[in-house]
């Protein structure tokens, strides 16, 4: 019959193989500890729109694991007002995106706060700030219901994950935080991010929410252990291009066993994965900023400088098709003359370079050698 991690008689004396562990997680802080470096040679203004970046990615990807759609911008809108930073006229955000933006900022600015019950019933709150939908369960406070994942029907249901009972869910998490602000502390970083995160989702202790938070949890985990709250890289957005297998890791180490090699191997695979994303976007926060030393003398009006961020922020060697005079009206709201205008007088100061096509096929991309 099947068992669970947290039925096991040693639980939760979670165990791993050293010889198969030790080498990839050397790997991966070495990995990481080369983006310190970098990181640590930014100018000020890199440094800190490298770390927004990341932490959109946290927002946006921790919510889309769980199926809901968060908009970046709003998220960057959100992010920009509650750090004091500038805002330049970004869409205001709304009361989840905020509270899931809270709930990153706390997890990661104030890591060498203590992680108790009371932050992590707060933390609830800011993923559900107008309360659960239909009040299937109490927000800021743990489950009183059983949880139980499963497909199919009876007789042919498959139990897919299956969480401690709602009354062992207070002495459990008594256990996991006692651990957290004590051993857990002791072990690598990463080793400490990967087991925090399967442990707390092993618990499930809310109602729902707890994907999200067990990954604010893992982060925390890195921040305490590097003594540094400005990351540079995104683990969920690593989690999210490879959703699939995070199910089939977590379902696999939860089961009959309390031998977690194969999700600690895993989980430092993610690790590098982001690590390699924030190297890339570093490259290009670096190019952006090179742009605009170059185009420092250039008179741009503002809805040029509106369109040239946009193209930017999406991709600075390429703007998918170009930038066309209707792309350029619709970001810029203004009369398509006005944009063919605008459009025309880059070209002649020599900002962008005019696709062969001419007529409605006329587009235009940034000139690469502003780019180098």
């Amino acid at each position: 019959m099947k068992q669970w991690a947290w039925q096991q008689n040693q639980w939760p004396n979670w165990v791993w193989d050293s010889d198969k562990v030790t080498k990839i997680q050397q790997d991966t802080t070495r990995i990481q500890g080369r983006l310190d470096g970098v990181g640590n040679l930014l100018g000020d203004e890199i440094s800190q729109e490298s770390h927004i970046n990341a932490l959109i990615d946290d927002a946006v990807s921790t919510a889309a694991i769980e199926g809901e759609a968060l908009n970046p911008e709003s998220v960057r809108s959100s992010l920009v007002n509650q750090l004091g930073l500038v805002d330049l006229g970004l869409p205001q955000a709304d009361a989840k995106t905020n509270g899931q933006v809270q709930l990153l900022l706390d997890a990661n600015y104030n890591f060498d706060s203590k992680l108790t019950n009371e932050r992590l019933w707060h933390w609830h709150q800011c993923l559900f700030p107008l309360g659960a939908p239909l009040n299937r369960f109490p927000v800021g406070a743990y489950r009183e219901d059983s949880v139980v994942v499963a497909s199919g029907f009876p007789p042919k249901q498959t139990i897919h994950f299956e969480a401690p009972p709602a009354d062992r869910v207070a002495q459990e998490m008594k256990v996991f935080l006692a651990w957290f602000e004590g051993e857990g502390k002791k072990l690598p970083g990463i080793i400490f991010s990967a087991i925090a995160h399967l442990w707390f989702v092993t618990i499930h202790p809310f109602g729902d929410g707890n994907g999200r938070i067990a990954r604010a949890i893992g982060d925390l985990a890195l921040c305490k252990a590097d003594n540094l709250g400005q990351r540079l890289y995104s683990i969920p957005s690593a989690i999210f291009s490879q959703r699939a297998d995070y199910y089939h890791a977590l379902q696999t180490v939860q089961t009959d066993r309390l031998d977690i090699t194969e999700w600690l191997i895993w989980y430092f695979g993610r690790v590098q994965d982001a690590v390699s994303v924030a190297e890339g976007r570093i490259k290009q926060c670096t190019l952006r900023l090179g742009f605009w030393e170059k185009v420092a003398d250039i008179q741009l009006n503002e809805r040029q400088r509106k369109m040239l961020k946009a193209m930017l922020r999406n991709d600075p060697r390429e703007y998918i098709g170009g930038m066309t005079t209707k792309k350029y009206a619709n970001l810029t709201q203004c009369a398509k003359q006005t944009a063919a205008k605008d459009l025309s007088q880059l070209h002649e100061l020599g900002v962008f370079k005019k696709s062969e096509a001419g007529g409605r096929s006329t587009s235009y991309q940034i000139d690469r050698r502003l780019l180098r």
